[in-house]
This record gives structure tokens, sequence and C-alpha cells, in this order.
């Protein structure tokens, strides 16, 4: 089963990264009105973010797109609302369209964009199209790429680098990461070890944001959110923020002391969700202010496979608490 076609309530770890993003356009966009924001994104069969946004933020300049066109007819099906446009689209065809997208809804003025990418196939023409949608934003605007980041698509599991002479699997890695992307890729980038492809995939998404900050020199993009998380396969997630060059030092608005705020591209929060149950959160949230040792000696099990695992996930736990998911079976 792939990433996509696990049913939403059971991949808590995007819930929690879901949660976080709107956290963060819930600081961002006040400011300037959220009436005056376009959402666009492939917003899937179910329209789970465009809902959100909805909801959370009021955003009502909904629009959503896909390529399959029974996937637009269950996405005109589920919208939150009938003003929500969905239309059958490639996202290569995306950045040529904006000026249409942004005509349907007169009163906008900025968009916030979410790119969701799950083939790792296509990682090159992904950040190629990142560039192009970047190109031609304006200062205000919010762009978000999905990835994955999961690291079998590079070594494949195997001892393939043996066969080829690699000093090791991470030199490997790296060969095969710069073979896909090309310049994208940091060039002092030399071996990647087990955990650290999501950071480093991060860094080819800051090239790729560099690229269009060439084109366009009156603009800068700057990271708000970089996650990465694992509900089945790993992802990477990164958020912009499009500013002024004159821009590029100074505080975002609105996020002064928000803690996810990165330090720089590579500092990327990963979120981790144990699988509790109601009693055992309850249990952890008497000792939200404990060390996660001191938690997990309390719950006097391991909900992790050892305990370092454990206290890594409990210290994620606590770190995400206000965004964890509260799916429960509910008897009648």
């Amino acid at each position: 089963m792939s990433g996509e076609d696990v049913p939403y309530q059971l991949r808590p770890n995007k819930f929690i990264d879901r949660g976080l993003f709107m956290d963060l356009l819930s600081r961002l966009l006040p400011s300037l009105g959220t009436d005056k924001y376009v959402y666009v994104s492939m917003g899937g069969r179910h329209l789970i973010d465009h809902t959100a946004v909805y909801r959370q933020i009021g955003i009502t300049n909904l629009f959503s797109f896909d390529l399959d066109d029974n996937v637009v007819l269950r996405q005109k099906f589920n919208r939150p609302i009938d003003s929500a446009v969905c239309e059958g689209m490639n996202s290569g065809k995306l950045p040529g369209k904006l000026d249409t997208i942004m005509a349907q809804f007169p009163d906008a003025t900025n968009m916030v964009i979410w790119l969701d990418f799950t083939n790792p196939n296509d990682r090159l023409t992904q950040l190629q199209e990142l560039v192009e949608v970047a190109k031609r934003l304006q200062p205000g605007d919010i762009l978000r790429i999905s990835m994955n980041a999961n690291l079998t698509t590079l070594d494949e599991g195997s001892s393939k680098w043996k066969d080829l002479r690699f000093p090791g699997p991470g030199e490997y890695r790296a060969a095969c990461l710069k073979r896909q992307l090309g310049d994208f890729v940091p060039a002092t980038l030399d071996a990647i070890g087990e955990s650290d492809f999501p950071s480093i995939l991060s860094e080819c998404v800051s090239l790729a944001f560099s690229k269009a900050e060439d084109v366009v020199r009156t603009n800068v993009f700057k990271p708000l959110l970089l996650t990465t998380y694992r509900d089945g396969q790993r992802m990477m997630t990164a958020t912009c923020v499009v500013a002024r060059s004159s821009e590029r030092s100074s505080e975002v608005p609105g996020l002064g002391g928000w803690q996810f705020l990165p330090a720089n591209w590579s500092d990327v929060l990963a979120i981790n969700a144990p699988d509790l149950s109601l009693r055992e959160k309850l249990k952890i949230d008497e000792r939200l202010s404990k060390t996660a040792k001191v938690v997990l000696d309390h719950l006097g099990f391991l909900p992790a496979k050892n305990e370092a695992k454990s206290i890594e996930a409990i210290a994620s736990y606590q770190k995400l608490h206000r965004y964890y998911p509260a799916f429960h079976h509910i008897e009648a």
C-alpha cells in the first residue's frame, strides 16, 4: 500500500505535520487577512487540507487540482464549500496557470501553495517545478513542498556499493543523489548517513529556491518550517515565505518566539508520534514537564522497540502533543 492509499486516520505523523502547518498559517496570515489568500494544492480525493485551511484558518478561496479525472470528481463531492474550484491538471502546468487561478478569486492578492509530491523517481522534475512556481510568486506568498525522503530509494537497501567499490553505503547514496538531481545537490556532499537524507534533501530544496532568487532578484525565500516524518514512506516538507530581498535578515512578523522556526536549512524537525492509547497519553500529559526518561520510568513499559527509541518517541510527543491526533473508536 502506497502512502497516498493509507487512510488519513492511520497517518498520525502526517496529521501532526499538517497541524504544524496550520499553526504556522494562523500566525502568518492574519496581518494581511485570510480573505486575501488563495489556497492551492493537490488536495487528494478527500480535500483534507482544503477543509483544514477553511475551518481552522478561514481561507475561503480554495483551488485544488489532480491529473486523475475521477479524483477531481471526488474532490468536487468533498468540497468544504461550494465555491471551491477543483480542476484536472498536471503539476507541471501549475506555473503557467497561476495568473488564471488568481483571476478566479478577484479579491485575493496572495497565494499559499502546497506541492505535495510522493514519487521518489521524479525528484528532479519536482524541484524544477518548484523553481518555476517560485519564480512567479510575490512577497507575502507561501510555498510548501513535500518530497519522498525514503533512504532505500537511493540504495535499495542493497550492497551494490561494494560491487562498485565505493568506500561505504553513504558515499554510494551521495553518488546516486547527485546522479538524480545534478546541480540541485550541494557540491560538498560526499556521503549520506542513515538519518541524514531529510536534511540533505532540504538543502537540495534550498538550492532550488536559490535558483529562483537568481532569476527574481527582488525576492528571497525564507524557510519557516522544515519537517520529516514516516507513515510508511519517510517524507520531508519545507515551507517558505516570499520576502523582499531587503528583508532577508529581518524577523518574519507573527513568528517571534515560535519554537519550530528552523535555524537553517539543515534544521529539520523529526516528527515521531508513538502509538499511544488515550490512557497512555493522559499518563504522559501528567508529566509533560519531566524528562522523557522520567516519563518512561513512570509508564513501566516501552512504547517503542527499545529504550532509546522509546525515549525519543516520548520526547517527540512532549514537544508536539498539542498537534497529536485523537482518533478513537467510539462504541455505539
